[in-house]
């Protein structure tokens, strides 16, 4: 743990309230509109830095991008990218068995998710899709003990969402 002087206490706090505050600020959300011959493609992306502050002197950062590219009306392929860090995954008998002296050691993971989902049923009220999707994680070799050598998920579900909206003139006269 550093010892900081209260004046860099001080400009340390201002630091971190400022940096919480860009990266908010910096939370990019693009939307682009794909016109390649006939796709009508959609491509919705986003990339947001994040900050949490975690007791006295430790703060965790946090990144995430993710995005989905919807092709040929009703096809969705999309992606989430994470990065955090985390200083809360293990129990405090995890923490003694891997030999860590502190409570709360900090690590760095990474989840990486690949899916796919595709509209099977559609009316004005509702979208209902089915997809899947397999993420895969990067962690520390310490971790192996816990949470095995190449943890990975997969997910199946439904999909049900507000129907699209209507872009007719709604009867306007001019």
């Amino acid at each position: 743990m550093l010892n900081y002087s209260p004046k860099q206490q001080g400009i340390n706090n201002v630091l971190q309230m400022t940096m919480r505050l860009l990266t908010k600020l910096f939370c990019l959300l693009l939307f682009i509109t794909l016109a390649a011959s006939g796709w009508g493609s959609v491509l919705a992306a986003a990339f947001c830095p994040h900050a949490q502050k975690s007791g006295e002197a430790q703060t965790l950062n946090g990144y995430t991008a993710e995005s989905t590219l919807n092709f040929l009306d009703k096809n969705y392929v999309y992606t989430r990218l994470e990065l955090v860090d985390k200083n809360s995954l293990l129990s405090h008998d995890e923490v003694h068995d891997l030999g860590f002296t502190t409570e709360h050691p900090l690590f760095r993971i990474g989840a990486y998710t690949f899916g796919y989902a595709r509209d099977v049923w559609n009316n004005n009220r509702f979208n209902v899709a089915l997809g899947s999707d397999f993420t895969f994680y990067s962690k520390p070799d310490v971790l192996d003990a816990v949470y095995g050598f190449n943890p990975t998920s997969y997910h199946f579900f439904i999909r049900i969402r507000p129907g699209r909206m209507s872009h007719s003139g709604g009867g306007h006269t001019h």
